[in-house]
């Protein structure tokens, strides 16, 4: 059975477990932005996630594989917008819009010319 304990840097001292962990645990993450979130995998094949501060399992994911690693993805800031901020959000919501509707143009582009030189590959073979 797995465990997975904290270590008090300042005294040096291990602390309570954290509930919930079975199995070999072969990675942990903490939350980027919540100190007092982190994540396990281990050989028992579950992801979970545990509060540091309470010491209890939040919640756990059966996963197909065994996995030896866990990260956190970066958390956007999304704010509530009033007034000229939703207009300078709108602008730059309108440029990132445009600004992907050019890139999907330009790979389409890409995609057209790749297969034209296809066709004309083809057409000398015969």
């Amino acid at each position: 059975m797995g465990s997975i304990q904290l270590l008090d840097l300042q005294t040096n001292k291990l602390m309570d477990a954290l509930k919930g962990a079975g199995g070999s645990v072969r990675s942990l993450a903490l939350h980027p932005s919540e100190e007092s979130l982190v994540a396990s995998v281990g050989l028992d094949r579950f992801l979970r996630v545990h509060n540091t501060s309470t010491k209890a399992s939040l919640g756990r994911l059966y996963l197909k594989q065994q996995l030896t690693g866990v990260c956190w993805l970066p958390v956007r800031q999304v704010a509530a917008a009033t007034g000229a901020e939703q207009a300078a959000e709108g602008t730059v919501a309108g440029e990132q819009q445009e600004a992907v509707a050019a890139e999907d143009g330009e790979q389409q582009q890409q995609q057209q010319q790749r297969n034209k030189k296809k066709k004309k590959k083809a057409k000398s073979r015969e």
